[in-house]
């Protein structure tokens, strides 16, 4: 009788031990300390991104000014062609314009890709920089997870997929579904990077 009483207990016991090693049970076991960032509110406050936004608009303006120079060039071709007199200059003109026209085509391409290539760089910067002070700040203040905080988001639906496959996305992509007690470490981050941009030669 003695025995058979005590293996139910060791079960339990069993049971008990198994679920504070997965961190299923209560209070003995050490919490663990959660911290939240709303990344849009971040990346709209950093000096990092406004300066390089900065940069890419200068760029922009580059560009457009070359592209200016080559549309003044074909509007040029454009006028000669059209006052051509005898055939053999209309044809001359009409290859020239042709060839203007084809290697600004070319140009616009090579432009839009240099600048989209430079936002993309832009962004990575950006969320290389958030990653390395996350874990840095997280190390320093013993956080043991950070997660993107997307509690406040919308569903906003567009046009180009069926509303019920754009619904279940927007479900599958949340990465918050409660939180209890956590730590709100946007304006901590925030005020790191700014700090850390400022001290860096490009703050100088």
């Amino acid at each position: 009788m003695r025995v058979a009483s005590w293996f139910p207990l060791a079960v339990l016991v069993g049971w008990i031990g198994a679920d504070m090693a997965d961190g299923t049970t209560a209070s003995s076991a050490s919490a663990v300390v959660v911290a939240v960032v709303d990344i849009e509110e971040v990346i709209a406050g950093l000096e990092q991104r406004a300066d390089a936004e900065r940069k890419l608009q200068v760029r922009a303006s580059e560009i457009q000014a070359e592209r200016d120079v080559w549309q003044s060039r074909l509007d040029k071709a454009q006028t000669a062609m059209e006052s051509a007199k005898d055939s053999a200059d209309q044809r001359d003109a009409i290859l020239a314009y042709k060839d203007l026209e084809f290697q600004l085509e070319g140009k616009m391409g090579y432009w839009s890709d240099i600048l989209e290539r430079e936002r993309v760089k832009l962004w990575q910067s950006v969320f290389a920089a958030l990653r390395q002070e996350i874990q840095s700040t997280s190390e320093s203040r013993g956080w043991d997870v950070v997660v993107a905080d997307d509690s406040s988001a919308e569903f906003l639906p567009g046009r180009d997929a069926p509303l019920e496959a754009q619904y279940k996305d927007f479900m599958r992509n949340r990465r918050i579904l409660y939180s209890g007690a956590s730590i709100n470490a946007t304006p901590i981050i925030l005020d790191q990077m700014n700090r850390s941009w400022a001290a860096g030669p490009q703050g100088e």
